[in-house]
């Protein structure tokens, strides 16, 4: 894994992968701690969740990243939010793509 700088737009942000230091429990993401690498697969407003099934609209007027990641446990592909505001407090770093 090699960290690397984020895409110099915001918009190039999706189909990037980021390591997270730790799991976002409110967002519904918590990979395992062996699978703490996830990919972006949408930049939106918190307010955007608002009556689905991972509501996180209480965190206000925020952008946040939707996440998937493959859980090594069950083999199943698996969703949730993060806060954008981790990247720039150094919980989440954006790293190399592996194909």
């Amino acid at each position: 894994m090699k960290v690397i700088d984020a895409p110099k737009y915001k918009n190039d942000w999706v189909g990037s992968r980021l390591a997270l230091k730790e799991n976002c429990i409110e967002g519904g993401l918590t990979p395992l701690p062996q699978a703490l690498t996830v990919r972006i697969t949408r930049r939106m407003n918190a307010r955007e969740t608002m009556h689905s099934a991972q509501d996180v609209s209480r965190w206000g007027e925020v952008r946040i990243l939707k996440c998937i990641w493959k859980c090594p446990a069950c083999e199943a592909m698996h969703s949730g939010y993060l806060p954008e505001s981790w990247i720039e407090e150094g919980k989440a770093f954006f790293i190399e793509r592996k194909y």
